[in-house]
């Protein structure tokens, strides 16, 4: 695939595209869960700037165009994207580099785009792969046994059909995986009306008792 500047028309997709790191917004995630848990924290591991255009390639931000957008470089409004995947490492890069620096992104077409699917996979490829914490396995685990749309949508990259292969992915037992998820999922029941609610969030971030512990 060829890189484009951001002016050029997106008749193909995906395709390389530069942008601006001011151009690219960051909604908040589709379960709020993800975003209480501070499963992308401020901490900054030891990434030397000359990898930053490696991490661009092995692990791509994906974009969407939204429209446009007045910045502080631009009183017209510049064409903005909404990011879809690759958070980690547009956090990574904006820690180290100007906002109006240049950096290379797929750019997918504005139609017919799974995001949910796309947010799930970029979770978890960047939860699992950075040998996640006690707290942060409890959650996980919690949401593929309780979150019944996350469940659905990490379906489509992992098979997470039984409580077996969850805790096989974990790395945990069985008999773990229903220790540290029997009081969250306790806490959900509780705070859940309608099966509608299960959808939207856990909602059990505070409520993690530190027992819950692996």
């Amino acid at each position: 695939m060829q890189s484009r500047d951001s002016g050029t028309s997106h008749n193909k997709s995906p395709q390389f595209i530069k942008l601006a790191i001011e151009q690219i917004l960051v909604p908040h995630s589709n379960y709020e869960w993800m975003d209480e848990g501070n499963f992308y924290p401020m901490a900054v591991p030891a990434v030397k700037k000359q990898a930053l255009d490696l991490l661009q390639l092995l692990q791509p931000i994906l974009v969407v165009p939204s429209g446009k957008q007045i910045t502080k470089s631009s009183k017209r409004g510049i064409p903005t994207y909404k990011l879809l995947a690759g958070r980690r490492t547009l956090q990574l890069i904006s820690e180290q580099m100007p906002r109006q620096t240049k950096i290379l992104v797929v750019c997918m077409e504005d139609k017919h785009i799974d995001t949910k699917s796309l947010e799930v996979m970029d979770f978890l490829c960047s939860i699992l792969l950075r040998r996640p914490d006690d707290e942060t396995k409890t959650l996980l685990a919690t949401a593929l046994l309780a979150d019944v749309e996350f469940s659905k949508a990490a379906s489509n990259s992992l098979d997470v059909s039984t409580t077996q292969k969850i805790s096989s992915m974990l790395g945990i037992s069985r008999a773990t995986l229903h220790r540290i998820t029997t009081n969250p999922r306790r806490i959900m029941a509780t705070r859940t009306n309608s099966p509608a609610d299960i959808k939207t969030t856990l909602g059990i971030i505070g409520d993690i008792d530190s027992e819950n512990k692996i």
